[in-house]
């Protein structure tokens, strides 16, 4: 687990040694409603040059079109309402992002925590439309108890403390 810090973040998201980019941007509203956007970014050699790719958070089995080219992370003064963790494995299993989220409404009432599971898939068909890389919808688990905050129901019910 990594924690991203507010800026650029080097971290080796494909397990080829190569540092992927995660940037982390605060947006300030002078209240308890700031929030932070995130977004991954690949480099890759393409047609014979490195590029930059932007890796989206999908999920093919939808029947929609469904790409996220950030995340959102935020909430109010008391809860914290949308938060994810970053698990790059030291081993050959694929980096996964969790994002947990409780449904929004009053910023302190306590509602179930909605855990999505994103693997990092590498497409390696080329035809137009495919995404070489994408954080892609694995499975989603709702959480036991009700929470206010997500990061409670991550530490308390997946073990998973502050990166």
């Amino acid at each position: 687990m990594f924690r991203i810090e507010n800026g650029e973040n080097r971290i080796d998201l494909i397990g080829d040694g190569t540092p992927s980019l995660v940037i982390s941007g605060h947006r300030e509203n002078f209240n308890a409603h700031s929030f932070e956007v995130v977004s991954f970014y690949v480099r890759v050699d393409l047609d014979g040059k490195k590029q930059w790719l932007l890796i989206p958070i999908t999920n093919s089995k939808s029947k929609e079109w469904d790409e996220k080219f950030n995340l959102f992370v935020g909430g109010g003064a008391d809860c914290l309402l949308n938060d994810y963790r970053l698990l790059v494995p030291s081993g050959d299993e694929p980096t996964t992002l969790l994002i947990a989220k409780r449904a929004n409404g009053d910023f302190v009432e306590r509602a179930p925590v909605t855990f999505s599971y994103y693997t990092l898939v590498h497409q390696t068909d080329i035809e137009p439309g495919n995404i070489p890389y994408a954080f892609d919808l694995s499975r989603v688990s709702t959480s036991k108890a009700n929470y206010c905050d997500v990061d409670e129901a991550m530490r308390t019910e997946l073990g998973l403390g502050n990166p």
